[in-house]
């Protein structure tokens, strides 16, 4: 794979204007859309996993859904700055409301992807909280999917919830 010296970054034609709250630059990169034919593909590999399709779309990646508005690709080692300028914090799953955002880790605890908390149900009977997620595997479509219903590339070790800092009372 062939480095480009400022990839992603303010000069790259590319890459859109994008920076966490506290002015910090995040790399990005617009994509062109796959062909027909790929991403009729791509619902079919995803079918297995379950989940339900919303779109199909190879533009944008998990971490451009969430933080992006759909716009561009972001790597996920950009999650570290956003989180932290931002104002994230971790909480459980009991506090988790619609539009937190779930954060998986792979094995060795870095960032791997990210969805959006669409829907939270408990059950009382069991005391047990259900996460229904929505968030984009790869380069494939939006997904509207439980917390580990993922495809096995994307699921990670763990998953936690995060949530802006400033938006608790």
């Amino acid at each position: 794979m062939a480095f480009v010296i400022g990839e992603g970054g303010p000069k790259d034609r590319n890459a859109i204007q994008l920076a966490t709250r506290a002015g910090t630059w995040i790399k990005n990169e617009r994509r062109l859309e796959r062909a027909p034919e790929a991403l009729a593909a791509a619902i079919a590999m995803c079918a297995p996993f379950g989940g339900t399709l919303r779109s199909i779309t190879g533009t944008y990646n998990c971490v451009g859904m969430v933080f992006a508005s759909r716009r561009t690709w972001v790597q996920p080692d950009e999650l570290a700055p956003i989180f932290g300028d931002d104002g994230y914090r971790e909480i459980a799953d009991s506090e988790a409301m619609e539009g937190d955002i779930v954060l998986y880790r792979d094995g060795s605890g870095d960032p791997c992807h990210v969805g959006v908390v669409f829907q939270r149900t408990t059950d009382v009977s069991s005391a047990t909280t259900e996460l229904i997620v929505l968030s984009k595997w790869g380069a494939n479509g939006e997904y509207l999917h439980g917390r580990n219903q993922l495809p096995v590339l994307l699921l990670g070790k763990s998953s936690v919830v995060m949530s802006e800092s400033r938006r608790r009372f």
